[in-house]
C-alpha cells in the first residue's frame, strides 16, 4: 500500500527560509500531494519532515491516503503515474510527487504535472556519497516545485516519457516443439541384479546310459557387478549333490559338484535377465557296489544359459530382490573313465572278467530351477 500525503502549501514564498519577524507576502494556497509508501522508509520521512518544517506560514495540511503497489512490478513507474491522475482528481492538486529510493547510487524526486499531463523528474546523485545530502536535496526539490507551481512557473525538473525509461516486461517466448525421442535405455532394471546373491535350486545332471539323470540340489554364492551399461558380470561358488541307481548293477553313485561360478549377461526386460555361465568344475563321484565302495574325481566344464525372472519391482520395491531361476546347459567331461564289474574270482579285470556296469557321456545334459535372493 501507497499512502497519499497531500501537502497545502502557498505558493510564492522564497527559496530561503525568512527570518520569524521578515514580512512574507501573500499568496494563494496550492495543494500538492505526495505519494508514500505503506511501509515506513527513514529517508522519505526526513524528507517529509523538511518539507512541513520549511512550508511558508499558513500553508495546508498534509492529508493522507491509500495506494496499493507492489515494488517488484516491471511497470511500477506507470502504475504510479495512474494512481497520481486518481489522486489529482480526487483532491484537486495543481501535482503530484513520489520519492524513488531504490537504487542506492541515485534517488529520484518526480512530479506529475495534471493539467498538461506532464511527467518530471529530477536527480539527486548525492546519494552516491552521502544519504543526508540526498535527503536534503530532495525535500528542496519538492519545496522548489511546490512554489513554482503556486506561481505558475515552469518547475526546474526535465521532462521523462515513461515508455522511455520504464524496462519492458519481458517478452513470451513461444513454447520450443516438442520433438518425440526414444526413451533412453533404463539404468534400473541394468543395476537390479548388482549386488551379493544366495541361490537354492533343483539340480539334475545327465551322466550315462546306464543312469541317464540323477537328481539333487545346488546351492551358489555369488557377487555381480555392473561390467557395461545393461550387462552384468557375475562370480561365486557352487556346490551340488545328486544320486542315482543302476539296479541292474547293484550301483549307486552320489555326485559332489564343486565348480566356480562366471557368468555375464543383461536385461530382457523390466524383470527378466539372461545371463550366460560358465563352470568350471570337478565332480566328485562316490559309489557304491555291493560292499565295494570308492571315490572318483573328474574334472569337467560346463555351460549353461540361466534365465532370472524378477519377482519385484525394481523402480518401487527395493527389497527383498527375489529372482526365479530356469536354466539348461551341458556339461563337457575332461578325462575319461568307466564304471566296471569285474568277475568273481577274477585275478585281472579284464577280458570276459571285465564287464561295463557305467560308461559316463562326454558331453552330459544338466538343468536347475530355484530362487536366488539377492542382498
Amino acid at each position: 500500500m501507497w499512502p497519499l500525503l497531500v501537502a497545502c502549501v502557498l505558493a510564492g514564498a522564497p527559496t530561503v527560509t525568512p527570518p520569524v519577524d521578515a514580512e512574507v507576502p501573500a499568496i494563494a494556497s496550492t495543494r500538492v500531494v505526495v505519494l508514500v509508501p505503506s511501509i515506513p522508509d527513514r529517508r522519505i520521512d526526513d524528507v517529509l519532515a523538511s518539507v512541513r518544517s520549511n512550508l511558508p506560514e499558513g500553508g495546508g495540511t498534509l492529508i493522507e491516503v491509500g495506494f496499493e503497489v507492489d515494488a517488484q512490478h516491471a511497470d511500477l513507474l506507470a502504475r504510479r503515474v495512474a494512481a497520481s491522475r486518481e489522486a489529482a482528481v480526487a483532491h484537486d492538486a495543481r501535482g503530484v510527487f513520489w520519492l524513488d529510493v531504490r537504487q542506492a547510487g541515485e534517488y529520484h524526486v518526480y512530479l506529475y504535472v495534471p493539467a498538461r499531463g506532464q511527467l518530471l523528474r529530477r536527480r539527486v546523485p548525492e546519494a552516491a556519497q552521502s544519504v543526508e545530502a540526498a535527503v536534503e536535496a530532495m525535500w528542496l526539490i519538492v519545496r522548489s516545485g511546490t512554489l513554482a507551481l503556486a506561481k505558475g512557473a515552469d518547475v526546474a525538473m526535465e521532462a521523462v516519457d515513461p515508455a522511455t525509461i520504464e524496462p519492458a516486461p519481458p517478452p513470451v517466448e513461444a513454447p520450443a516443439p516438442i520433438v518425440p525421442r526414444a526413451p533412453a535405455p533404463s539404468t534400473t532394471t541394468s543395476r537390479a541384479g548388482v549386488g551379493l546373491w544366495l541361490s537354492a535350486s533343483y539340480l539334475g545332471l545327465g551322466l550315462g546310459d546306464a543312469m541317464p539323470w540323477q537328481s539333487g540340489g545346488q546351492l551358489e554364492v555369488s557377487y555381480a557387478v555392473p561390467s557395461r551399461r545393461r550387462v552384468a558380470a557375475r562370480l561365486g561358488l557352487s556346490y551340488a549333490g545328486v544320486v542315482g541307481e543302476v539296479r541292474s548293477e547293484s550301483l549307486s553313485i552320489a555326485r559332489h559338484e564343486l565348480a566356480i561360478a562366471a557368468g555375464i549377461g543383461g536385461a530382457l526386460g523390466r524383470r527378466i535377465r539372461l545371463e550366460g555361465r560358465l563352470l568350471p568344475a570337478v565332480d566328485l563321484l562316490r559309489w557304491r557296489a555291493g560292499g565295494d565302495r570308492g571315490l572318483e574325481p573328474a574334472a569337467k566344464l560346463a555351460t549353461e544359459l540361466l534365465l532370472r525372472i524378477s519377482t519385484w519391482s525394481p523402480a518401487r520395491d527395493p527389497w527383498p530382490r527375489v529372482t526365479i531361476d530356469l536354466g539348461a546347459g551341458a556339461d563337457v567331461g575332461l578325462g575319461g573313465f568307466d564304471f566296471v564289474r569285474c568277475g568273481a574270482g577274477a585275478t585281472a579285470c579284464e577280458g570276459d572278467a571285465k564287464r561295463v556296469a557305467l560308461a559316463p557321456w562326454r558331453v552330459r545334459p544338466r538343468a536347475r530351477a530355484g530362487l536366488s535372493v539377492g542382498f
